[in-house]
């Protein structure tokens, strides 16, 4: 008899229930057969640019914006293609040869001009411009230029040669490389004033110098001294990202 009351009560509620109207936005889901919860458009928000449209990134290599970020140029080798080119470029002090599409500190080379370089960051352009004098007559920068076969130019930040006696000295700066240990290696080379020339000696940036003709750089302090000695056609051991090789150094003009 209990039990027979408590059922009639549970089918009498849930009959209530059954009987009561659906909320209207509910009604209108299931009219839909849709059981999705009602949400933000976040994609439609994004596209209708409340706050603005950002900035499109610059694609001009002519008006790229000079970059911010921690970079030195100190020479270039540009050809009537701007796509195709070297540049010294780098850190302050640490200098490296690039050419059009090889990265630098985070961006990569994309276009080199007589008088600065074009570098891609992040979908965007920016331009390094290398230091250069001035014309007094026309206020216009006047790069040092070398003539070169195929319309290239050759060109420096500043001629910075003075006191450097030797051509060894004008092709390259050498200063002291050790391992990770601080376990002397030789000299570490960069390159000098005549940047054409030391394009073309068979050095690269970077290499060390561990022997010039045989003799030992053993000593720290020492390679300066033995740099200056070096002379065209003389045979250099360098490490090349660690790897021991020898080349012939031309001076060659």
């Amino acid at each position: 008899m209990g039990l027979g009351v408590l059922l009639l009560g549970e089918v009498a509620r849930v009959g209530r229930l059954l009987s009561t109207p659906a909320p209207p936005v509910a009604a209108a889901m299931a009219a839909r057969g849709d059981a999705r919860p009602v949400g933000i458009d976040v994609a439609r928000i994004t596209a209708a640019h409340l706050f603005g449209e950002p900035p499109a990134p610059t694609r001009d290599p002519t008006t790229a914006p000079d970059s911010r970020g921690d970079l030195v140029l100190t020479g270039v080798m540009a050809t009537e293609d701007p796509q195709h080119g070297l540049a010294i470029i780098g850190a302050p002090g640490r200098p490296q040869v690039v050419g059009v599409g090889e990265g630098v500190i985070g961006a990569t080379l994309r276009f080199v001009y007589a008088d600065r370089v074009v570098l891609e960051r992040d979908g965007s352009l920016e331009s390094v411009k290398l230091p250069l004098p001035r014309d007094p007559a026309t206020g216009l920068p006047a790069p040092r230029r070398r003539s070169e076969p195929d319309g290239i130019v050759a060109a420096v930040a500043a001629d910075d040669s003075g006191g450097r006696s030797t051509q060894a000295e004008r092709l390259a700066d050498v200063s002291d490389a050790t391992d990770a240990r601080g376990r002397f290696l030789g000299v570490r080379v960069s390159p000098g004033p005549n940047v054409a020339q030391f394009i073309g000696s068979g050095l690269v940036s970077g290499d060390v110098i561990v022997a010039i003709d045989g003799s030992p750089i053993g000593v720290p302090g020492t390679g300066e001294e033995a740099w200056k000695q070096a002379h065209d056609g003389s045979t250099l051991t360098v490490l090349r990202r660690g790897k021991p090789q020898q080349l012939t150094l031309n001076l060659a003009p």
